[in-house]
């Protein structure tokens, strides 16, 4: 009997841990300071990797590229890179990315990898110019139309610097 009440103890502790450490976490734009920038993407220049796009919280309805933290036009570029692998199933690669947004324009320098059989884009870096200079980015995509090779994403800004 001892050892049952020890037992649910234990799950009451690690469920109650489990809830309090999920709702610890906050979201990117909340108190962590960090920027969130959804983007749609496709590509128009097959012959040196550039696409573009819209970032804002609308850049999968609209084209209006309005409505999120940060907002405009976007154009990504593949970054000539002796370490870029763009054979297998798997490709790595470094992109910038430019997106205009007045005082919140920002060059970001990532690297990281495509995922040809999920369609999955994982990529970290810098900013190197502009809005939050030095600050790291993540950005997760998606591939959502292989046809025009349309991707869709968020990208973070975290705070701090280089």
């Amino acid at each position: 009997m001892r050892s049952n009440w020890r037992r649910r103890a234990l799950l009451v502790f690690a469920v109650v841990g489990i809830v309090v450490a999920g709702g610890a976490t906050a979201p990117a734009s909340a108190s962590n300071g960090a920027v969130r920038v959804v983007f749609d993407k496709h590509l128009i220049d097959p012959a040196n990797p550039v696409f573009e796009g819209c970032v804002g919280a609308k850049a999968f309805s609209t084209s209006d590229c309005v409505g999120g933290e940060v907002n405009g036009p976007l154009t990504s570029r593949l970054v000539p890179d002796p370490s870029n692998v763009l054979t297998g199933p798997v490709w790595t690669f470094a992109f910038d990315w430019i997106v205009s947004d007045g005082n919140r324009s920002f060059t970001a320098r990532t690297r990281g990898t495509f995922d040809l059989t999920t369609g999955a884009v994982i990529m970290s870096g810098r900013v190197i110019d502009g809005f939050r200079l030095g600050a790291p980015v993540q950005e997760a995509g998606q591939l959502v139309d292989p046809t025009t090779f349309e991707f869709r994403g968020e990208m973070d800004i975290l705070p701090g610097t280089a």
